[in-house]
Order: C-alpha cells, then structure tokens, then sequence
C-alpha cells in the first residue's frame, strides 16, 4: 500500500502517502522568533492544527468554537496565531486578527492505500491518517513562510499523527474517543476502534498534552499512560447582533426548559423522553425546547421517541433545530432552565454559555459538569438515571425568584473566571513550557 512508518527515535518523520513517493518530512532545525528558546516576554508564533473551526456563524462542535475564542484571545494579548483547518477548499482568511488558512482534504486524490481501505471497517481511519498527512505537508511548506515557536494540535480525528518532529508541539485533548465510541452502535464501535488507535498514536507522540476537564484529563493519563495538564478554555462572549425573532416565535412568550446541543446518545439526548413528560405534566403552560444538531443515525430517531413519548402534550415540544450564534444566544437567555443530560462531556460550551447567561443549568454529575457546577450553589446536579435528572429538573423548575436569581448570580461568576485575560496567560504558559523541553530534549 505503500504507507511507511516513522522510527520513534529519529528526529525526522517520514510518512509515505502513496507508492508514487509522496512523503512529509522535517528536517530544519527548530526556528523560533529568537533563533532559539522565546524569552519569557516575546509574542510566540503558534500554529493550530484542527478538523474544525467557526466559519460565517455556523454551528459547529465545541473545538471549533475552543480554537477560535482561544486564538482570536491570543492575537488580542500580541501572540501571533494562526489557524490550519481541514475544509473543504482551500482559502485564507482574516479573522479578529487571526490568519485562517483552509486546506481543502475533501477533494484532495486519495492515495492508493488509502482507496484500497475505503469502505472497510479501516476506512475511517486510512482517511484520517491520510487527512493528517496532507495537514502536516501544509505545516512544513508554512514553515518555510513564516516562523512558528509551537504547534497546538486536536486530539479529535488524529490531526497530530504526522507531526514534524523539528517543532516543539503539544496537544489539548477535546475528547476521549473510546469514551464516545461506547455510546455508539456495534458496528460504529469496531471502525471506531482503529480511529482510537490513530488518536492515541497521536497523542503519545506530543511534547505536552493539556485538556480543559480535570475529569477527562485523568482518564487520559490512564488511558495513555502520560501526565496531561488542566487548563481551561476561555469563554468569550457573543458580540455580534442577536436576533431575538428565533425564540419569540418558537416560544411565544411562555416559560420553556431548554437542551441545546448535538442530540444523540453522548450527549444523553435519548434521556429526555421522560424529562420532558413529566415537566409538561407538572406545568401546562410550561414547553420544552431542543436546539441542535440531530447526529446522523441517531438524532432523528430520538427527537421522534420524544414527540412520541409526550403524547397529547407533544404540540409543546418545540424542535429548532441548529442555529447560529444570533439566534441561539436569545433562545439561551429566555429559559428559565436549561438541562444538559451529557453521559460523558469534556467542560463543555453549552454549561459555560448557559452559566454566562444566567440560567440554572441541570447537568449529569461524572461528565466533568462537577468542575463548573457546585450542586445547589451555582447550579443543580443529577445522576445519571433519567428519572433523577427529570426530578432535578422540576427542582430548578419551582425554584422561587429569589432563590434562581442567587443561583444564577454565582453561575455568572463562575463562567467569569474562564474569561480570556484569566485563562489564556496559563495556556502561554503551557506553551513557552513545551518549547523549553522541546529545546532540552535536542
């Protein structure tokens, strides 16, 4: 099939694309800003590396919204990000004054290798090795641009596999994906398992890995048998024009209980059924709202058991569907509750935003909401059995004003402490770390 393999302990991965000779390589020596290690008070040169990213405020999963708050908040301190993304073309754009350079893997000839697994339970992962490839061929020409002090890549879909080993690099984990793979079907599950090989291969070939769940981050060190580091993500708020219309049509006014997010199993979506009934039977004039991104083979099915499951009260299940920040920020502010169900999470935007905008959030406990939800100070916890979550629900649903104002007070100051100018001097810091024992390691 003509894909080779790199020798750990060479400084030079060589990773063979197709039998034609097509291969990455590095092999200059390490260039930073100074010629060597950046001095503790010079602007660093940083490169992400992602699957995803926010593009004209479409919907998008939490790591693309982390990489944009994340670099547009370093441009903003004097750093010098900028961003690759696996698209669907090739573009380069400015955004709040952060490069952003499309890579366009959709339409890019696939090698022969990685033809001749497509469509097997390998064929997932042949493309996403491949997708790493063809990012870190785009890396070293970059490279040869401009200077970059420190590589941060994904986790998510293997993005770091072929990571030139001349940069220093680390990575921030925005998922564990065997934790993911068990919500999925039997047949998902055994594709997914050579994507979780990919991802871990990745992982362990990082100078440093960091991750914003304390909770996840340990399941990851046992999982990879490394240390990795806590640092949260930055929280920015919305600053563009909201369009309240979305919620005022949708809600007509009345009080609503709101999920949003990807509605599938991980996100434990299927769990609402019976939160739903029983808050619609509680209260009649109460509704409840989803809002979201159905996940293909799944989502559909649930949002359809939940319309079943309401009965004659299934006209006060009202179903957004995705939508953009200006829409979906509004919809956020007028719940009176919001529920986040997650079986596993990794500090997810969806309890931050809620927090930010002051709703009471009821949320899964052992799916790292714990790390922003103290229970009954800040928010509401629940166990992970539907009915306890619908009962906590009601709980938040009757709480009286004075008592939902104090807990969406100490909510708001919660999501303040992820604000950029606290969060991201310990990202800076994580990073000059990774170049230093890169540098110490040569």
């Amino acid at each position: 099939m003509g894909i080779g393999f790199w020798r750990p302990s060479a400084r030079t991965y060589r990773v063979r694309l197709s039998g034609d000779g097509d291969q990455v390589s590095a092999e200059q020596p390490h260039k930073s800003i100074a010629g060597g290690v950046p001095r503790p008070n010079e602007s660093l040169a940083v490169l992400f590396v992602t699957p995803e990213f926010v593009f004209d405020g479409r919907p998008v999963g939490g790591l693309g919204s982390y990489v944009e708050r994340a670099s547009a908040g370093l441009a903003a301190m004097g750093h010098r990000p900028i961003v690759l993304v696996a698209s669907d073309r090739h573009r380069t754009t400015l955004r709040q004054g952060v490069r952003v350079i499309e890579v366009d893997i959709g339409s890019a000839p696939l090698p022969l290798g990685v033809r001749l697994l497509d469509g097997t339970r390998f064929g997932t992962a042949a493309r996403l090795w491949n997708c790493s490839a063809l990012l870190a061929r785009r890396v070293e020409s970059l490279w040869k641009e401009t200077p970059i002090d420190v590589v941060h890549y994904a986790s998510y879909r293997a993005v770091g596999l072929h990571r030139l080993a001349s940069l220093p690099s680390l990575a921030g984990i925005s998922s564990i994906s065997h934790l993911w793979t068990e919500m999925t079907a039997e047949r998902a599950r055994r594709s997914m398992r050579w994507v979780n090989h990919l991802e871990a291969l990745a992982l362990r070939r990082m100078d440093k890995l960091i991750g914003p769940s304390a909770a996840i981050n340990a399941v990851a060190e046992r999982w990879l048998g490394r240390s990795v580091e806590t640092v949260e993500t930055p929280f920015v708020p919305f600053s563009g024009v909201e369009r309240p219309e979305t919620a005022m049509r949708l809600t007509e006014g009345r009080p609503y209980l709101l999920f949003f997010g990807a509605i599938g199993r991980v996100k434990g979506a299927d769990r609402l059924a019976v939160v739903a009934r029983m808050l619609l039977e509680r209260d009649p004039d109460a509704l409840f709202v989803m809002a979201g991104r159905p996940i293909p083979g799944e989502g559909q099915e649930i949002l359809a058991q939940i319309a079943a499951a309401l009965g004659d009260n299934a006209e006060r299940f009202r179903n957004a569907g995705a939508l953009d920040r200006a829409d979906l920020n509004p919809l956020i502010a007028g719940a009176r509750s919001v529920v986040l169900p997650s079986r596993v999470d990794n500090l997810p935007n969806a309890c931050i935003e809620a927090m930010a905008a002051g709703r009471v959030v009821v949320a899964t406990r052992g799916a790292s909401f714990e790390q922003l939800v103290e229970d009954g100070v800040s928010g509401i916890l629940a166990n992970q059995d539907p009915r306890d979550l619908a009962e906590k629900c009601l709980v938040a649903w009757s709480l009286d004003t004075g008592a939902a104002a104090e807990l969406a007070d100490r909510a708001r100051r919660r999501a303040s402490e992820l604000a950029p100018e606290r969060v991201l001097p310990r990202l800076v810091r994580a990073y000059r770390e990774t170049i230093e024992q890169f540098e110490t390691r040569r």
